[in-house]
């Protein structure tokens, strides 16, 4: 049961590292995007027929949502290692795990349907399978965290549980 619980504690880890990596590659990604690229604010006009000041209130709601998932990524990410290496235990951060894999697998599903429905280029298009494919590497990892999340408080249950057993029946004994 110890060489599962170490193998465990090594998915946990990796797959911390993994949500924190791909949430801040998101991140950065967007950032670059913008930079890069100036005309993304003609695209989002034309993506959702607005004026410019609507415009860049989408470009500040998409922005802003992008950061949140990188700072939830990244609680969760570090959360998820500080467990792994036995330094805090909490359940919280499982919680905020479920819910931002919910969000982004819907959301990376939606981006990819946008970009057929709007199909700007054929560009957009390979980007927004990019995307969702970084988002579905996050959600594979948060996954994979909530499931060794689970499975190791339910060995370190059953750790203690045949401990006290062990230790009931050495104080018979005596």
């Amino acid at each position: 049961m110890e060489s599962n619980q170490r193998k465990l504690l090594s998915n946990f880890l990796i797959s911390g590292t993994a949500v924190i990596v791909f949430s801040l590659l998101d991140a950065i990604k967007l950032v670059i995007y913008f930079v890069v690229d100036p005309m993304w604010r003609f695209v989002i006009e034309d993506i959702f027929n607005t004026n410019q000041e609507l415009a860049w209130i989408n470009f500040l709601l998409i922005f802003g949502f992008t950061i949140i998932e990188a700072i939830l990524g990244c609680f969760v990410g570090f959360s998820a290692r500080a467990e792994a290496r036995g330094k805090r235990r909490n359940i919280f951060y499982v919680v905020v795990a479920i819910i931002t894999a919910v969000v982004l697998g819907i959301s990376s599903i939606f981006a990819i349907i946008q970009a057929f429905l709007y199909e700007i280029s054929a560009l957009s298009i390979i980007e927004a399978f990019i995307s969702a494919g970084f988002s579905f590497v996050v959600v594979y990892a948060l996954v994979d965290i909530i499931i060794c999340s689970l499975k190791i408080r339910k060995l370190k249950k059953q750790d203690n549980g045949s401990k006290n057993d062990n230790k009931q029946k050495n104080e018979e004994v005596m």
